[in-house]
């Protein structure tokens, strides 16, 4: 384990502690190592706005000051509040890597497995069927 170690939360949601889910106490991804997550979100999961991300304990703040976290929406939010049907739907996420006290930004972080050429993060949808 060193400062490039990561592994993935999926915040709030009601996904299993398991391996190549949402099991972060055992599960370390190393520089140079491939790992697929396959993260079952069972189908009676409540319409919302999640988060994911980093989780290695005491290492994983630059990540998540950097850019390895993301929104997660499960649709059906306009089952629960029909008012909000039909309007266009918005997801800003604000990261600040500049923290108080700080004169520079953070290094770089995570590792390339997070980062996007286009610097534009797709936001997983989970659809019910």
């Amino acid at each position: 384990m060193d400062t490039s170690s990561t592994n993935v939360h999926f915040h709030g949601t009601n996904t299993p502690p398991t391996c190549h889910a949402d099991e972060v106490i055992h599960t370390l991804i190393n520089s140079g190592q491939t790992f697929i997550y396959s993260v079952p979100f069972p189908s009676n999961e409540p319409a919302g706005l999640y988060w994911y991300h980093p989780h290695v304990h005491g290492i994983s703040e630059a990540s998540v000051l950097g850019d390895a976290t993301g929104a997660i929406i499960v649709e059906g939010i306009e089952n629960l509040q029909p008012k909000v049907s039909g309007l266009p739907a918005r997801v800003l996420l604000i990261r600040d890597t500049l923290l108080p006290g700080m004169r520079s930004r953070l290094p770089e972080f995570p590792p390339r497995i997070f980062r996007s050429t286009t610097s534009r993060y797709p936001i997983p949808i989970i659809r019910r069927l």
